[in-house]
Parts: C-alpha cells; structure tokens; sequence
C-alpha cells in the first residue's frame, strides 16, 4: 500500500513538472528571413513573421506563421491578426484565421491584400487579460 502511495506521488510530481515545461517559451531560432514585429511594450516576448511580401497577389488568399518566443513562461490563451492601410485608413475585407500549431507557432490563414500599397501588420497575444500588441509595415506591390 505505501509503495502504490509513493508511486502515485511520483506520478504526480513528474506530471506537474512536464506540464509546467510544456508552457516555457523556447528561444528564438527562427531562420534569418524571418520578419521581427515591432512592440512598445517593454519586457515581453518577440515576435516573428514567416512572411515572404514578394509571392503576395492582390485579390488571393494566403497563409504564413508567426512565432512568439522569449522570456515569458506563459502561453497564449488566444492570437489575433489584422492588417490596416495607415495612407487609405481603412482595414483587410476579411477576417483572417490563426490556429495554434505547436509550442509557440501560430498558423495565419485567409489573410487577403485587396490593393497594393503599405500595410501594417497587426498582431495581438492575449495571456489572460493581459494583452501584447505587435506591429509591422510591409509594402505589397
């Protein structure tokens, strides 16, 4: 009996520590192409786009990652993407689709340019009622 006992502590234990891993965040090793997001928050993770701007056409669908990586321990209950045009002051024609792909990739989906011109990528990280704003320009010919 004490033996089942001990082992179930064990358990236990080595099952809190594994799920306290799972939510770590990895270091940034993303390839040199990656796109990094600008914040003016201070102490919070980075965050990085996978987003080749040249094999963009206007008027079609596309998808490309981010990566959120850094000091922070806590994952992300949710992400959100959005893009302006800051010239035209007007947003996309769709909403776009972020899905949770593994430890701290996020898939962005049905994201659609409807002109050319610059955009301003828009990312936000929502860790419980905190919120993190990312941003980054990017001219679409």
């Amino acid at each position: 009996m004490k033996t089942s006992v001990c082992l179930t502590g064990i358990f236990f234990v080595i099952c809190v520590f594994a799920e306290a891993l799972a939510f770590v965040a990895k270091p940034c090793d993303y390839p040199d192409n990656w796109i990094v997001m600008e914040t003016t928050e201070r102490d919070v993770d980075k965050a990085l786009l996978d987003l080749d701007t040249v094999a963009i056409s206007i008027g079609k669908p596309f998808s490309f990652n981010i990566a959120l990586c850094g000091d922070n321990e806590l994952k992300p209950d949710r992400v959100t993407a959005n893009a302006i045009m800051p010239a035209h002051q007007h947003g996309m024609n769709y909403t776009p689709t972020v899905n949770f792909v593994e430890e701290n990739n996020f898939e962005v989906s049905d994201f659609l340019f409807h002109m050319p011109g610059v955009w301003e990528i828009t990312v936000a990280s929502y860790v419980g009622e905190v919120v993190t704003h990312y941003t980054k320009s990017v001219l679409i010919k």
